[in-house]
């Protein structure tokens, strides 16, 4: 009987020491200085107007008042802006996405806001490391010819693949660039890498055609406001069950 109680603690001591998912996640962001599972989203939008300072401006008060509030961390990432559309890329905690998320959909539900509308091409959750060692914005002053004739073809998922395989190129070249000279990066990246800059035509074909791959700020943001509606089994029989007895 000893023996046995013996062998019941020891089992018990080894479930106490066994890790689980959540522990090696924690240890890993503890290791890496982390206070909170990293993501990374990119949007693509089309601008109201072309007050690149501006928008730029609203962005960084927006990541900063969101981190005070918060105690999150910092976010980085690339604001790419065109005479019509931008491309942006995020890298931050999941409370300061969805606060951006929801400064996404307030600009497309009023007329004096930076973007008229908005989607979202990707969302990866769990990022290892970012491509951004800061946030910042770039204006490309270069005018689009096929912005009406753009033929997407028949794979249209593959358009949203070769933009994202674009950005993903782009931020490595950046993160590779010395620190010391990173404004000057952002400015020759036309000159550079013209290869890794998303074309406007396809920007603008997804902005403006319903594609079921990618969604707008406003179907991210109803797993959040809304509450998760489960039917269950009995909710899909009719007539209602009854209990077979008499009662007592």
């Amino acid at each position: 009987m000893a023996n046995a109680f013996v062998e019941f603690a020891d089992s018990d001591e080894e479930e106490e020491k066994r890790l689980n998912l959540l522990d090696v996640i924690e240890d890993k962001n503890r290791v890496a200085n982390k206070k909170s599972l990293l993501h990374r989203i990119v949007v693509i939008s089309k601008l109201r107007h072309q007050n690149y300072p501006l928008i730029g401006g609203h962005y960084e008060k927006l990541f900063h008042d969101i981190q005070l509030q918060t105690q999150c961390e910092a976010a980085t990432g690339f604001l790419l802006l065109y005479p019509r559309h931008a491309v942006h890329v995020l890298e931050a905690p999941n409370e300061l996405i969805v606060e951006f998320a929801r400064d996404l959909r307030k600009d497309a539900r009023q007329y004096q806001g930076f973007m008229e509308t908005s989607k979202i091409l990707v969302i990866s959750h769990d990022i290892p490391n970012r491509l951004y060692s800061n946030w910042t914005y770039q204006m490309l002053d270069i005018q689009a010819t096929d912005m009406d004739t753009f033929e997407p073809g028949d794979n249209v998922e593959k358009i949203v693949t070769d933009i994202l395989i674009q950005l993903l190129n782009l931020g490595t070249y950046v993160r590779k660039q010395p620190k010391a000279s990173q404004k000057m990066v952002y400015e020759t990246l036309f000159e550079k890498v013209p290869e890794f800059l998303p074309k406007q035509a396809p920007i603008n074909f997804l902005l403006n055609t319903e594609v079921i791959c990618i969604q707008t700020p406003d179907d991210y943001l109803r797993k959040y406001d809304l509450p998760y509606d489960t039917r269950m089994a009995v909710d899909h029989v009719w007539p209602l069950p009854v209990r077979m007895f008499p009662y007592n």
